[in-house]
């Protein structure tokens, strides 16, 4: 077998794993399909704590398109967790 996964037992399990983690994801987050759509976008920009100087030049290029359809933009900051 080439590629990703060394033989066909391998390449079964992670199989298996991704549809059981699928299957446990799934209904975490719904909403309503009866809600009002309004037009637009979001953009949601990755950003990763130790490099927040990056995030400026993603700014400024999302700036810089002049994207009409744009309505928010929400950004994501990775970090440890805080217990």
């Amino acid at each position: 077998m080439k590629g990703k996964y060394r033989n066909y037992l391998d390449f079964s399990l992670a199989k298996f794993y991704k549809t059981l983690l699928r299957e446990r994801l799934k209904n975490i987050v719904s909403w309503s399909s009866g809600d009002r759509l309004e037009s637009g976008c979001t953009a949601v920009i990755g950003m990763c704590s130790k490099l927040p100087g990056i995030l400026a030049a993603n700014l400024t290029c999302l700036r810089n398109s002049k994207w009409p359809d744009l309505k928010a933009v929400l950004i994501v900051v990775d970090g440890k967790r805080a217990y």
